[in-house]
C-alpha cells in the first residue's frame, strides 16, 4: 500500500519544526510527504520549505488565490477557487498514485504511530480521524 501524508499550513511555520520531528519519527514512514501552503507569503514559503526539507523527498505546494483580470481566482473545473477545499483537492490530484492519503494541519504534531494506526485501520469504506476510525459511510454510529 502506498502511504502520502498531506500536511496543509496556513501561517503555522512556528509548527513545522516540532511536526519534521513527528513525521521523521513514524513507526511507518509515509512513501510521500506533501506540504500544502496556502496563499504562501514569502517569509512563510522560506520558512516552510527550509524546515520540511529535513523530511527525505519532501514535495511542495503552494496554492495561490490570485485573481484574474475578472477579479476572480483562476478555475479548474472541480476544484474549489480558494481555501482549505482548494488545497485538499489539489493535494488529491497530486498524490494520486498513493492508495491512502492522510491529511493533517500545519499545526497537528503526529505522534509516532499516526501513519500506522491509520493503514491498520483502513478498510473499504472507511474513514478516520485523529487517531481512531471515526465512522462507516452512512453509519455515523459505529465506533472503534
Amino acid at each position: 500500500m502506498k502511504v502520502a501524508l498531506a500536511i496543509l499550513c496556513k501561517e503555522q511555520e512556528k509548527y513545522a519544526p516540532a511536526i519534521v520531528e513527528g513525521v521523521l519519527s513514524q513507526t511507518v514512514k509515509p512513501d510521500r510527504v506533501l506540504v500544502v501552503m496556502d496563499r504562501p507569503s514569502i517569509v512563510e514559503r522560506v520558512a516552510v520549505n527550509r524546515a520540511y526539507s529535513a523530511i527525505p523527498g519532501c514535495e511542495f505546494l503552494a496554492v495561490s488565490t490570485r485573481v484574474n483580470p475578472m477579479g476572480r481566482p483562476p478555475m479548474i473545473p472541480g476544484v474549489p477557487p480558494f481555501g482549505a477545499g482548494r488545497c485538499r483537492d489539489l493535494a488529491l490530484a497530486m498524490l494520486d498514485d498513493c492508495d491512502l492519503v492522510i491529511f493533517t494541519d500545519g499545526d497537528c504534531i503526529p505522534l509516532p504511530q499516526m501513519v500506522e494506526s491509520h493503514v491498520a485501520a483502513m478498510e473499504p469504506g472507511c474513514v478516520t480521524v485523529g487517531r481512531r476510525t471515526e465512522c462507516k459511510w452512512g453509519s455515523h454510529d459505529q465506533r472503534e
